[in-house]
């Protein structure tokens, strides 16, 4: 009798570790989803930038751009 309640136990916590292993995976794939998305906006707003003020570098911080020396 104790032999089948530690195999319950043992397979009830099996199954929970299974339940919380994929709902972590669920969370990384919508996180790299939402990297992806964070990048392909940077590069979208990057490209806008060059094409306005030129190639140069953009200090987020002090809102400065400085163009490329030619």
């Amino acid at each position: 009798k104790q032999l089948q309640a530690d195999t319950d136990k043992l397979v009830y916590n099996l199954g929970q570790l299974y339940i919380q292993k994929q709902k972590l995976s669920d969370t990384e794939d919508g996180l790299l989803e939402a990297m992806k998305a964070i990048e392909n906006r940077e590069e979208v707003l990057g490209k806008e930038l060059s094409a306005k003020y030129g190639i140069g570098t953009v200090n987020i911080e002090a809102g400065m751009f400085t163009p490329q020396a030619s």
